[in-house]
């Protein structure tokens, strides 16, 4: 799996549901986040103590690919 380090460039928040409770994350402007490839959607998945995926890729700047 192709793998790129990003930027995030707003602070920006997602809440779902997981094991019946809600959970909240939340992306900080300035930090670099280690994602997946850009999908049909223009979403990637956030590789972070989750797996968070469907993050619109416009919140992130300076795609740097990780692993190949």
């Amino acid at each position: 799996m192709k793998t790129f380090e990003r930027v995030c460039i707003v602070d920006y928040s997602v809440e779902y549901t997981e094991g019946g409770y809600g959970v909240k994350t939340t992306f900080q402007k300035g930090k670099t986040y280690l994602t997946s490839d850009v999908n049909e959607k223009s979403t990637v998945t956030v590789f972070t103590s989750r797996w968070i995926s469907g993050i619109p890729v416009e919140i992130f700047t300076g795609e740097k690919e990780f692993t190949k």
